[in-house]
């Protein structure tokens, strides 16, 4: 699945997600390439400030999305056992 939009203060983003089974686990894939407005000073504000806080935001949306897997698997395996 592949996204694109613009960023809230102005740039474009573009965000792809793949998930591809490798036994009973399945892998998750996301990428995302970015480009915030302000030429050179978008860019120092973005390696000082946003690429950090993005990363962040990452990796507690992979984390939350693992949980929330995990319970679903946990509960259908439950399901079809009793």
């Amino acid at each position: 699945m592949e996204t694109t939009g613009k960023t809230p203060i102005g740039g474009y983003f573009r965000s792809s997600t793949h998930m591809e089974s490798e036994g009973p686990p399945t892998r998750l894939m996301w990428n995302m390439d970015y480009t915030l407005p302000g030429g050179f000073i978008g860019q120092a504000l973005d390696v000082a400030i946003f690429r950090e806080g993005f990363r962040r935001t990452v990796r507690k949306y992979i984390a939350n999305l693992k949980t929330l897997a995990e319970k679903e698997a946990a509960h259908t395996v439950a399901s079809s056992l009793g």
